[in-house]
């Protein structure tokens, strides 16, 4: 079944639009209910005060219009509050799944010294090996060359770290949308 809503003339397909049009569309039903709330409530005082009484044809539509308004306001939120849970739940999965995911990461404690420090990036001996590791300003500046140091390195197998690139562009889509429009960016000036 097709949900659909009339709101000022105009057929609404509630399944073709995003959250935020919903959102949207949703501001200005309830902003319509309000008004057509105070309009009933002035047209009530008015009666109370004056004792000149609304037309009853006019003060009908008014209240249908209103109870329609609310319908109308509450179908939104429920269509709304359902992508909520199906995004919750698909989330939850992929949660549970990266932290399957990570379980399979090997970590290694490595004990070596500080061998240079360029700015951002710290290069570390370790044994026979030299390794560069990214540092902060801050820690740039408590860190000096031929400190001991202690590193956690993780060693994620090749299929790992694709399952978990694709479950973390699941997870957070507008994050990797920047990156791609930033890749996209420096292949077009190559």
């Amino acid at each position: 079944m097709r949900r659909r809503l009339t709101y000022k003339e105009q057929v609404y397909e509630l399944e073709t639009m995003s959250k935020e049009e919903l959102l949207a569309l949703k501001s200005r039903i309830d902003g319509s209910c309000s008004e057509v709330k105070q309009t009933l409530a002035d047209a009530r005082r008015k009666f109370i005060l004056d004792g000149i009484p609304a037309d009853p044809g006019w003060y009908k539509r008014t209240t249908i219009a209103q109870r329609i308004y609310g319908q109308n306001s509450q179908a939104l939120q429920a269509e709304i509050s359902q992508r909520n849970t199906v995004l919750r739940e698909a989330n939850r999965e992929a949660t549970e799944r990266m932290q399957a995911l990570n379980k399979r990461v090997l970590r290694v404690r490595l004990a070596g010294t500080v061998a240079e420090i360029d700015g951002e990036t710290c290069r570390l001996r370790v044994g026979e090996q030299e390794l560069s590791v990214p540092i902060t300003v801050e820690q740039s500046e408590s860190i000096v060359v031929g400190m001991a140091v202690h590193v956690v390195a993780c060693i994620v197998p090749p299929e790992v770290e694709a399952e978990q690139r694709a479950l973390s562009e699941q997870l957070f889509p507008e994050r990797f949308a920047k990156q791609w429009d930033a890749e996209d960016d420096l292949s077009q000036s190559a």
